[in-house]
C-alpha cells in the first residue's frame, strides 16, 4: 500500500526518516523491526489502536490515513518504545492499559515528541 500518499507533508517520506533517526537516537537504538504503513486501524486484544508493535514479526504496524503528522510520530514514537522493550529481553510484552511496559511507552513518547517537537515547530 501506498500509505505515505495518505501523510499531508510535502516529503512525508524524508519527514518519516528524519523522525525516525531522530527517535532512534533518543532510544540508543541501532536497527529498527520492519514497518508496515496501513490504512484501517487495528483491532487486537486490548483494543482499537492507531498503531502495534508485534514482537513475533519484529513489525510496526502504523495507521496514518487522515491523522497529522505528529500524531503519527507520537504513535510511533511508542512503538518504537517497545520494539526497545523487546530487544532489552522482556519476554512478554504486556500492551494493556496500566501496565509497566504500556506506561512506560507512552511517557517515552511524551519525552521524544517534546524534544522533536522543539527542533521542528514548522511541523505544527
Amino acid at each position: 500500500m501506498r500509505a505515505l500518499e495518505f501523510i499531508q507533508v510535502d516529503d512525508p517520506a524524508k519527514e518519516v526518516a528524519n523522525f525516525l533517526r531522530f527517535a532512534c537516537d533518543e532510544l540508543k537504538i541501532g536497527s529498527l523491526p520492519k514497518i508496515e504503513f496501513i490504512s484501517d486501524p487495528i483491532q487486537n486484544e486490548h483494543s482499537n489502536s492507531f498503531a502495534a508493535f508485534s514482537p513475533s514479526e519484529n513489525k510496526i504496524y502504523l495507521y496514518v490515513k487522515g491523522r497529522h503528522i505528529l500524531d503519527i510520530f507520537r504513535s510511533l514514537a511508542h512503538e518504537l518504545t517497545h520494539y526497545k522493550q523487546s530487544l532489552e529481553n522482556d519476554k512478554e510484552l504486556d500492551g494493556s492499559t496500566g501496565s509497566y511496559h504500556e506506561n512506560e511507552a507512552n511517557a517515552v513518547a511524551g519525552q521524544i515528541m517534546r524534544k522533536f517537537n522543539k527542533k521542528h515547530p514548522e511541523l505544527f
